[in-house]
């Protein structure tokens, strides 16, 4: 089906730019078809990978507020959950689960779907813990993962890659990595796959969510989606049809897309990072968009991240004019840093940039050398998984 051989190594958002204007739409604007899906599973024990090794992201340069320059390192340590609150209010205490990675499968609109879920060490059915959904990159390849990882793994391989199994250790969460059809979600442009397809992602999500529940202890007031490229923008997609689901999202290299900004009723809290040389989601929407992205955007379907900030904070009802700090400069990798956060939102949400000047399509710091003359490069000046998780932390729904 592609001709875009090193987009399918990249995980990218965007599909193969060969044929892909001809049957280019708009996508069909249908309410989602309420779930009636049998939820069958299978569970195969899967050993988590310990050692980080790549996946991509980056951010945009909004209006030129006054910039200050703190004293403070760019990822501030993070303070680990360790007071959970007990199960209360008519939830019952949940069965007990092994700690661990577990490859499951489940029956959703008619399809066998495939997840990986992190329960962390220490699991305890008599509390509650926070849900993380992470979504790989479009057109992830299983090849990239290694042998000791299942081929067409792109959420097993993210899910270790970037640190979550940790993270998810040390701050006691449980995270998912859901696996897209054919490596890509419906994420609303249109374009993929998986929409050409008919392929019901919102749907799936929503299962695994009722399913969670069922199963685990879940907070469901700390229930959170990001993803990188493809999966942010299928991480946005739900933040604007399952608001009621989602308390906030981590948006990483992936820009908004536009027929799903068109009816957006979002009520979440928004972090995104976005590098000011991506090639797949520039920062400014004009006439000097690189002949590259120009083409990924396939009729410009997709918001410039520009736009995207924009966008975000006047759907939270925040000031359209962001506070900027310049965040210090740890690593001299050509990179740098600048945190904007638009101010007095709703309900108390938030709206946080970060825009790394100089980096290109990866969640950083992680990045594929041979891959880099495509991607760009990555950022040692800022840890997307810390800076996701945190911001996630500080922001239950209200």
């Amino acid at each position: 089906m592609r001709n875009g051989i090193l987009l399918v190594m990249l995980g990218f958002v965007l599909l193969p730019t060969a044929g892909i204007v001809a049957r280019h739409r708009w996508q069909n604007q249908q309410p989602i078809v309420p779930i009636s899906e049998q939820q069958t599973e299978t569970e195969t024990n899967t050993s988590p990978v310990s050692t980080p090794s790549n996946t991509n992201g980056n951010a945009p340069t909004p209006t030129t507020p006054a910039v200050t320059t703190p004293a403070s390192t760019p990822t501030p340590a993070p303070t680990p959950v360790t007071n959970l609150p007990p199960v209360s209010g008519g939830n019952t205490v949940k069965p007990a689960a092994a700690s661990g990675t577990f490859t499951k499968t489940i029956v959703s609109g008619g399809l066998t779907r495939t997840y990986h879920i992190h329960i962390p060490t220490g699991y305890d059915p008599k509390k509650l813990y926070p849900l993380v959904f992470l979504f790989h990159g479009g057109n992830s390849s299983g090849s990239m993962i290694g042998a000791t990882t299942p081929s067409n793994s792109s959420g097993l391989r993210m899910l270790t890659d970037v640190g979550f199994v940790q993270k998810a250790d040390a701050e006691k969460f449980i995270v998912v990595a859901p696996e897209g059809v054919d490596g890509n979600w419906n994420d609303g442009r249109g374009v993929t796959e998986p929409e050409l397809q008919g392929i019901d992602d919102v749907a799936f999500v929503k299962t695994l969510v009722t399913t969670f529940q069922t199963a685990y202890a879940i907070d469901s007031k700390r229930i959170y989606a990001t993803g990188i490229s493809n999966g942010s923008m299928m991480s946005q997609r739900l933040a604007c049809e399952q608001s009621s689901i989602f308390a906030s999202i981590g948006a990483v290299s992936g820009a908004m897309p536009k027929p799903i900004s068109a009816n957006c009723t979002a009520s979440v809290s928004v972090v995104g990072i976005q590098g000011t040389n991506d090639p797949f989601s520039p920062i400014p929407d004009s006439d000097g968009t690189p002949a590259m992205t120009a083409k990924l955007r396939v009729g410009d379907q997709t918001m410039s991240v520009a736009d995207m900030q924009s966008f975000w904070a006047k759907e939270i009802g925040c000031s359209a004019t962001p506070s900027a700090v310049k965040m210090p400069v740890v690593v001299q990798d050509g990179t740098n840093v600048t945190q904007y956060t638009y101010p007095s939102c709703n309900s108390g949400r938030a709206v946080v940039y970060y825009i790394v000047e100089g980096m290109g399509h990866s969640w950083p710091p992680n990045s594929i050398a041979s891959l880099v003359a495509i991607t760009g490069p990555s950022s040692k000046n800022i840890n997307a998984t810390d800076v996701v998780w945190n911001f996630f932390k500080s922001h239950p729904k209200s």
